[in-house]
């Protein structure tokens, strides 16, 4: 039997969206292709005593209303110690992507709301580490929502915190 329970990763990591922001959200062309650049701030933690994470590897990205809206951006592996925490930020760029005709719609129809819903996604590889006991890797996944308030000013900015959901 493995010394974790590797059913249960919410005991085994943590992770939470700091802050984001969106300098860049615009359709352009004939074809409306999408442009857009999302500064991202995550805060990993690891509330196990006996356990630590090694990272081998994370990948983020932006979308919105279920489409990709920055391309995947690499973060760089590392290691986690017992009850430690760590600030993950990446700069996410998609320019030229394609999207649903009905986009700018929603996202016209979100600034008269005065809010707008993004999700901050991550994948990745991890291992676990028991004394000098290294499991294998394990595929994970992160989602976060970002409800931010849609302002006429630049750059859309979420500080709240929000928790993000974690699936192993």
């Amino acid at each position: 039997m493995s010394p974790i329970d590797v059913k249960s990763p919410k005991h085994c990591e943590e992770k939470a969206s700091k802050e984001a922001d969106i300098y860049q959200l615009n359709l352009s062309g004939p074809r409306q292709l999408l442009n857009s650049s999302v500064q991202l701030t995550l805060v990993s933690k690891n509330p196990n005593k006996k356990v630590g994470i090694y990272y081998d590897e994370l990948q983020v990205f932006a979308s919105y209303k279920g489409q990709q809206i920055t391309l995947h951006t690499s973060l760089p592996p590392f290691y986690q110690g017992h009850e430690d925490s760590n600030f993950l930020s990446a700069f996410l760029i998609g320019n030229g992507l394609p999207v649903d005709p009905y986009f700018g719609y929603e996202v016209q129809r979100d600034h008269s709301v005065g809010k707008l819903i993004m999700n901050l996604k991550g994948s990745g590889r991890l291992r676990w580490k028991v004394g000098t006991w290294v499991s294998g890797k394990y595929r994970f996944n992160v989602d976060c929502v970002a409800i931010m308030p849609f302002e006429s000013s630049a750059p859309l900015s979420f500080r709240q915190g929000a928790q993000c959901s974690t699936t192993l």
